[in-house]
């Protein structure tokens, strides 16, 4: 076995430092069990970036940033095996398998990136961490939209300290992701080892980024400079040509290149710790000083400063306000059923549901004559065709007759088809309004989830039906547009729709003043899930500058200010009324404005800071 190959399978126990550190930073910076601190989640893509940084291949990169995310993946999202054991019916043995096939999919990502900091590692170091910070914003964009659970998203995990997120008024949340990675690594830089060699004094200007034979001394710069002798007299060897002394110069660029590439980690190895500069050998060679680390901790740390200046003053321009007044605001009341998920479908229970959001409406308002809020019952409060109920939904539309409030409720909806036998099945939103609650409008969902709302067809598998409960397979909706009653335009989100900056671009963009969101998070029980899904969604409000109504069955029932402030937050697990009060905005966001151009921008600034390495590369081999 080549040396090389042999590397990339002994174990490394700094790259299992390493990629435990990456993972406690997953689960560390994302809702948890036990306590969580959003700023560490930063250690993930620095963690991936020195694993790929010291491998000593191509695919070591690739697995250990794989393996590292999907640690901390498994860990921050073990809840994905709740709904396919407690909803769905499958054993632990189906389920367990089923939630790691989708985090390694998101962790795939991870495992690029470690890849992608392997194979620029010889680029200079601050261009280094400024690519990477790009292609972290390119990859979480691209990720969420070829796979369509961008869950692990960094912003995510930051967005519980709307301090740290501000800036996705500008560049969004991917955007911002990609800034908080470039500040995180430029900061390493100033402080963690790294393989690059100080260049040679007489290096070429392609040369200025690769390990010099003749660096300052240690295991990288004594391999290299055997390796260029060994180098040299194989060259010698297979010159048929030229003069021999001009052929040991090619042979040994050639092999201290190759060692530069794939062996720094084996030399990494050998001194115990990634970069560790091993033992003194004694002064080498005299060169220039290596200027970027101390010039890489202040850009690392001004970057910093900038994100959280430019949040202090984002916050400071609006603050909190908990109550707005005045004819630009509603009042809204939520309403809970808290209703247990394996039973809502039972048709021996929609009397009870029904009564039950009846009696905890009827009772809040009866607190509070005289108002005339938003009513807003979760997704799928009604667990019937609403259209077609003659029995139960009389009662409901009389809510809005009786209370003179606008009704926003969640039910299946039914559309038939003369070509079409069975009819079209939508997870939709009803508006229903005073005097006579009529159904003023309504909402059908765009995003469906995957497995929950149907089944993708290359895993259209019989045992993964009784994960579609209710009504089975939804159809993707098209009646989008916002709601709209008095002076509300509601732009519309179900569930995880939330996650998706595009969907409340499109909302936004078709008028909406303000965001809705109704869920149902009782899929997933007491676990960190409800929490994570509501911190992805309060970046949609800052993106676009408009608050958010979030309705739930369980919890979290909140208010989002248009900063991504939580001024009304319910608890769970609960029966219950809750009052929140939110502004109506007109205003555009910077990024609303920009879109869709801040990723093409990216990709395209991307391409020129790679194409001068790609040029001195092409011009190495064309001289070689």
């Amino acid at each position: 076995m080549s040396p090389t190959l042999a590397a990339t399978f002994r174990p490394d126990r700094s790259a299992l430092l390493t990629g435990m550190a990456g993972a406690a930073g997953i689960w560390l910076g994302f809702p948890n069990d036990l306590a969580g601190l959003p700023p560490l989640v930063l250690l993930w893509p620095v963690a991936l970036a020195w694993l790929g940084l010291f491998a000593p291949t191509f695919a070591a990169a690739l697995r250990r940033g794989w393996l590292c995310s999907m640690a901390g993946g498994m860990a921050a999202l073990y809840w994905l095996t709740m709904p396919v054991h407690n909803v769905g019916g499958l054993p632990w043995l189906l389920a367990i398998p089923c939630a790691l096939f989708i985090v390694a999919c998101i962790s795939s990502a991870g495992g690029l990136f470690a890849v992608a900091a392997h194979l620029l590692r010889r680029r200079p170091p601050i261009l280094w961490a400024v690519v990477l910070g790009l292609l972290w914003y390119v990859f979480e964009a691209l990720y969420a939209l070829a796979l369509g659970f961008p869950w692990l998203e960094l912003s995510g995990a930051l967005a519980a300290w709307p301090l740290l997120v501000q800036g996705a008024d500008t560049v969004g949340a991917y955007g911002l992701s990609g800034l908080w990675v470039m500040a995180a690594l430029l900061f390493a830089l100033g402080l963690l080892p790294h393989p690059a060699a100080t260049p040679c004094p007489n290096a070429s200007p392609c040369s200025n980024a690769s390990p010099c034979p003749t660096a300052t001394p240690g295991p990288t710069a004594a391999a290299c400079k055997d390796a260029a002798e060994d180098g040299g007299q194989s060259g010698k060897k297979s010159s048929k040509k030229g003069d021999a002394e001009h052929g040991a110069n090619d042979g040994a660029n050639d092999i201290a290149n190759d060692i530069a590439e794939d062996g720094a980690g084996d030399i990494a190895a050998a001194s115990g710790l990634p970069g560790n500069p091993g033992p003194d050998l004694g002064p080498g060679p005299a060169g220039p000083k290596k200027s970027w680390r101390p010039a890489s901790l202040v850009c690392g740390l001004a970057m910093t400063c900038l994100l959280l200046g430019y949040g202090a003053l984002r916050l400071h321009q609006q603050p909190l306000i908990t109550d707005p007044v005045g004819p630009q605001s509603v009042q809204a009341l939520f309403v809970e059923g808290n209703v247990d998920q394996n039973q809502k479908w039972l048709p021996a229970f929609q009397r009870q549901t029904v009564d039950l959001y009846l009696r905890l409406t009827y009772d809040a308002l009866a607190q509070r004559p005289g108002e005339h809020p938003l009513i807003i019952w979760p997704e799928t409060a009604l667990p019937f065709f609403f259209e077609t109920n003659q029995l139960h939904s009389p009662r409901v539309r009389q809510l809005s007759s009786v209370t003179g409030s606008p009704l926003l409720v969640g039910a299946p909806g039914l559309e038939r088809h003369a070509d079409k036998k069975e009819p079209d099945v939508f997870n939709r939103a009803f508006l229903l309004t005073p005097p006579d609650g009529a159904v003023a409008g309504y909402y059908d969902k765009e995003h469906l989830v995957p497995f929950g709302e149907y089944l993708p067809e290359w895993l259209n598998w019989s045992f993964l039906e009784a994960l579609l409960q209710g009504v089975g397979v939804y159809q993707t909706g098209t009646a989008i547009a916002p709601l709209r009653y008095d002076n509300l335009a509601m732009g519309m989100l179900i569930c995880y729709e939330g996650i998706f900056p595009w969907l409340a671009q499109a909302r936004v963009a078709d008028g909406a003043n303000i965001l809705v969101d109704i869920s149902n998070d009782g899929w997933f029980g007491a676990t960190p899930a409800p929490r994570q899904h509501l911190y992805l969604t309060a970046l949609r409000a800052i993106e676009q500058n408009r608050w958010i109504l979030r309705g739930t069955n369980t919890g979290i029932s909140v208010v989002v200010d248009a900063r991504g402030r939580l001024t009304m937050r319910g608890a769970q697990f609960r029966e219950q009324a809750l009052w929140g009060r939110a502004a109506l905005e007109s205003a555009p966001s910077l990024y609303h404005r920009l879109w869709p151009w801040p990723l093409p921008a990216a990709a395209v600034l991307l391409v020129v800071l790679l194409l001068p390495g790609c040029r001195c590369r092409s011009r190495r081999n064309t001289d070689a």
